[in-house]
């Protein structure tokens, strides 16, 4: 199967999914709590975000079709080394996460991922890997009022 047809057929399952998902989430209460996203909050973030991704794998597969883009993939679907180490530093960071805390093992997480996505700078990959943690936690604890696992440093 062409990657345009993958993407038209992805899309016509993740499609009635999403909208699945987000009607069950339209369906959440409602906590009446000031200043603070009630339960459905991030389940209706959710649901939209994976609605939209859909219609735009929907539309890049139709795209690509009509433009007569029908590649033929080139001996199908293999894991790279990229991919399992991926995984692995997720393992090791889903592991480090109750203890060290959300900022101190995002850190080398971020550091890590960067890296191996390309980024070669010493200085971009220092400051990305130490601002991303730092502005999602700030955006979190005091924007949201969730608190995430906090570990060794208690902000």
């Amino acid at each position: 199967m062409s990657t345009p047809w993958r993407n038209v057929a992805g899309a016509a399952v993740l499609l009635p999914v999403s909208v699945g998902y987000l009607m069950l989430a339209l369906d959440l209460p409602d906590r009446p709590m000031i200043g603070a996203p009630g339960p459905g909050f991030f389940p209706i973030l959710i649901g939209t975000c994976l609605l939209v991704l859909s219609v735009v794998l929907l539309v890049q597969g139709i795209t690509a079709l009509r433009a007569g883009d029908a590649r033929e993939a080139s001996g199908g679907w293999a894991p790279s080394r990229q991919a399992f180490a991926v995984l692995g530093c997720f393992a090791v960071y889903l592991l480090l996460l109750p203890t060290v805390g959300f900022v101190l093992a995002s850190i080398p997480f971020f550091a890590v991922l960067m890296h191996l996505y390309g980024a070669r700078r010493g200085l971009v990959v220092a400051v990305g890997a130490f601002a991303a943690p730092v502005v999602l936690f700030v955006i979190f604890r005091y924007g949201f009022r969730i608190v995430p696992p906090r570990g060794l440093v208690d902000f």
